[in-house]
């Protein structure tokens, strides 16, 4: 079971970082100079939109680290019931 959900996490969290998505996340003074930007023939735009993504994604993928390696800790701790 912990191996399935493991795949599931995984694989959307590869999925979440490797597909080009066209997501707008910026405020709305960076919105409009890279849409200045983009109008003008700058490639500037869609790096800083990446760049914006890939900072957003760093916290959830340290609190998955911390809490696998938390999870990990409590189950050695545990002890192994006779089956």
């Amino acid at each position: 079971m912990l191996k399935k959900g493991l795949f599931i996490v995984f694989f959307l969290g590869g999925m979440y970082l490797f597909l080009d998505a066209e997501l707008m996340a910026q405020c709305a003074m960076c919105k409009e100079n890279l849409k200045n930007d983009i109008q003008t023939g700058g490639g500037v735009g869609k790096n800083i939109n990446n760049a914006i993504l890939y900072i957003m994604v760093i916290p959830y993928i340290l609190i998955f680290i911390v809490g696998y390696i938390l999870y990990k800790n409590y189950k050695k701790e545990q002890p192994k019931s006779a089956r």
